[in-house]
């Protein structure tokens, strides 16, 4: 019986003939697939367990497992290779603006056969069908039923501003937000007028997305200050917003994002400014993002809220005076904001918004 299963055992040889080296990578590649399947049958009718069969392949199975290994070793660091390269890219300047630059020309170009656009302005690349936007009810109005006075607070927590008032949709004042702030010193009348003349960014038209104000016939702010400047004009009231990226990012190096704001909250791009000298008219602002927050600089300001149309019936406006170093965030859901200088001095307020899901 010994005889016969020695006389069976496959023949396996290091030796390579001379027919074999002729062969093709193919029929190679058939010829050993070929032996190792005689040599798998020769076991399994020897009566050999799978897990044998596979501790006898074991010097076989691992030079297959380092070789996978190897492989996904090296995809791994082709990937890592080319990531650390794009950041680069769009991280060294001079080559980002190439890159802004070619792209914006590649885009005009296909534009007239491929409209992205539509893609372009979309929020989400793919529609959630179960995400339902949230909606404000009369349920919610109970929030501010009561509410008549806006709470001045200090040295607050991000989980209480987030837990007590925007998530409560009730507005706050922070008095110690600009304490370490430049803008406080330095966004005053004509600084501002200095920066959108002198500016290469500021001092051409089209960095504002917004601009408003009580003498029409201006249409950028850089035309409104510079006719301050020369005496041409006494008395006016204006509100604009900087939605350029190098616009706004000019003016954020003057303040800093507020220390209370939650850490889920992600601060709208741009900023704005309200600006007035000896006017008291009332000025209605909105902003599209889930809350705003207003700095006052200059001194003192006064917010009507209103509450929204749900809630008309059952909360009452609110008036409230920001004083200089004061910010007064609103959830915007359910207030909208109208703006009133106080006193015939120059009044400056700036700020901007933050989203959240």
């Amino acid at each position: 019986m010994a005889d016969e299963s020695i006389q069976a055992f496959p023949t396996v040889s290091s030796d390579v003939t001379e027919e074999e080296q002729n062969l093709s990578l193919k029929e190679k590649i058939n010829l050993v697939d070929s032996e190792i399947r005689k040599l798998y049958e020769f076991c399994v009718k020897a009566g050999y367990t799978q897990p044998q069969i596979e501790q006898c392949a074991q010097p076989l199975l691992a030079v297959q497992s380092k070789e996978k290994h190897i492989h996904w070793l090296r995809l791994l660091f082709s990937f890592a290779l080319l990531a650390a390269l794009i950041v680069f890219l769009f991280y060294y300047d001079p080559t980002y603006r190439k890159i802004c630059i070619y792209g914006k020309f590649v885009a005009m170009k296909v534009l007239p056969y491929w409209d992205w656009t539509e893609i372009y302005n979309y929020e989400c690349v793919i529609d959630n069908p179960y995400y339902v936007q949230d909606q404000l009810t009369e349920e919610d109005c109970n929030a501010c039923k009561d509410f008549q006075t806006v709470m001045r607070v200090a040295n607050i927590s991000t989980s209480r501003v987030a837990d007590d008032f925007l998530f409560s949709n009730i507005p706050v004042i922070v008095t110690d937000a600009m304490d370490d702030w430049e803008a406080l010193k330095m966004f005053h009348l004509n600084f501002l007028t200095e920066i959108y003349e002198n500016n290469e960014i500021l001092k051409y038209s089209g960095t504002e997305c917004q601009f408003e104000t009580t003498l029409p016939q201006y249409q950028t702010p850089q035309q409104l200050l510079s006719a301050v400047k020369s005496g041409e004009e006494q008395k006016f009231q204006a509100f604009w917003e900087n939605c350029e990226k190098e616009a706004a990012k000019l003016f954020r190096k003057y303040y800093r994002r507020p220390y209370f704001m939650p850490p889920m909250t992600e601060g709208t791009e741009g900023n704005w400014f309200i600006v007035s000298l000896g006017e008291n008219k009332t000025l209605s602002v909105n902003w599209d993002c889930s809350a705003t927050w207003m700095a006052q600089v200059k001194q003192t300001a006064k917010f009507i809220l209103k509450p929204n149309e749900v809630c008309k019936s059952i909360c009452r406006k609110v008036l409230v005076k920001v004083e200089p170093g004061e910010v007064l965030t609103v959830p915007n859901s359910m207030w909208s904001v109208s703006y009133k200088p106080v006193g015939t001095d120059p009044v400056v307020t700036f700020g901007s918004g933050v989203t959240w899901d």
